[in-house]
C-alpha cells in the first residue's frame, strides 16, 4: 500500500511540473529536462504521465525520449507518447503516427491513440481514417473513438453525416445510441425520418436518444426561420 502510495505520488507531481506556466528558458529546459529523467521510472504510470506532459516542450532531447518511449513496454506509455509527439514534433510525427494506426494492442488503444494524434496532424487524413474504423468489424473501442472523432470534427462534412446515418441502425447498440446523438448535433431536416422511426421503437435503447436529437434539430431548422 505504501509503494502505491508512493508511486501515485510521484505521479501527481509530475502531472503538477508539467502545468507550471514559466516563460523562462532555462526554467522551461529544468523542467523538461526533470519530466525526461521521469519518463524512465520504473512505474508505467509515472512513465506515461510525464511523456504526456513533455508533449508541451520542445527541443531534441524532448523528442528523443518520446520517440524512446515508443518501444516502452507499456500500452499506456506508448500512447501517451504518440499524442505527445504530435505536439513536440508536428512537423515530423505525422508518418510515425500512422504506422502506429494498425499497432495491436489491449482494447487497440495505441491504434486509436494514433488516430487521435493524427487528426492533431492533419484533420483531412485523420477524419478519412476514423471513416474507415468506424465500420461494422472493427474493434468496438476503436468503432467508438472514431465515432467520436467525427463528432468533433465534422464541420459540415457531408460525408460525416452519412456515416453517422448509416449507424443508426447499427447492430452495437452503444454506436447506434452515439450515432443518433451525433445526428442532434450534425444532422438536417433529411435525417428526421430516420430519426422519428427510431424514437418511435419503444424497443430500440437509442429511442431516448432519438427524441432528444430530433428536438435539436427542430430547433436549429426554427432558428433559421
Amino acid at each position: 500500500a505504501l509503494n502505491n502510495a508512493f508511486w501515485n505520488i510521484r505521479r501527481e507531481a509530475v502531472r503538477a511540473l508539467g502545468k507550471v506556466q514559466k516563460d523562462d528558458d532555462s526554467v522551461r529546459g529544468h523542467i523538461a529536462a526533470t519530466l525526461i529523467v521521469a519518463s524512465r521510472d520504473t512505474k508505467s504510470a509515472v512513465r506515461s504521465a510525464s511523456i504526456s506532459q513533455l508533449g508541451k516542450f520542445r527541443g531534441q532531447a524532448v523528442v528523443e525520449a518520446l520517440r524512446g518511449a515508443l518501444n516502452d513496454s507499456s500500452y499506456s506509455v506508448v500512447s501517451s507518447a504518440l499524442g505527445a509527439l504530435s505536439q513536440a514534433d508536428s512537423a515530423n510525427a505525422e508518418s510515425t503516427v500512422i504506422a502506429y494506426l494498425e499497432k495491436p494492442s489491449y482494447r487497440n488503444s495505441v491504434a486509436n491513440a494514433a488516430l487521435a494524434a493524427l487528426v492533431k496532424l492533419d484533420s483531412t487524413r485523420g477524419v478519412a481514417e476514423a471513416l474507415l474504423d468506424v465500420r461494422y468489424g472493427k474493434p468496438v473501442a476503436t468503432r467508438f473513438a472514431a465515432l467520436g472523432i467525427l463528432r468533433r470534427h465534422a464541420g459540415g462534412r457531408p460525408e460525416v453525416k452519412a456515416a453517422c446515418v448509416s449507424l443508426i441502425n447499427d447492430k452495437d447498440g452503444g454506436i447506434r445510441s452515439r450515432a443518433v446523438q451525433a445526428l442532434g448535433e450534425i444532422g438536417d431536416e433529411a435525417v428526421l425520418p430516420g430519426l422519428e422511426k427510431i424514437a418511435g421503437d419503444q424497443e430500440n435503447q437509442a429511442a431516448g436518444a432519438a427524441k432528444a436529437s430530433i428536438e435539436k434539430i427542430k430547433g436549429r431548422l426554427s432558428g433559421r426561420k
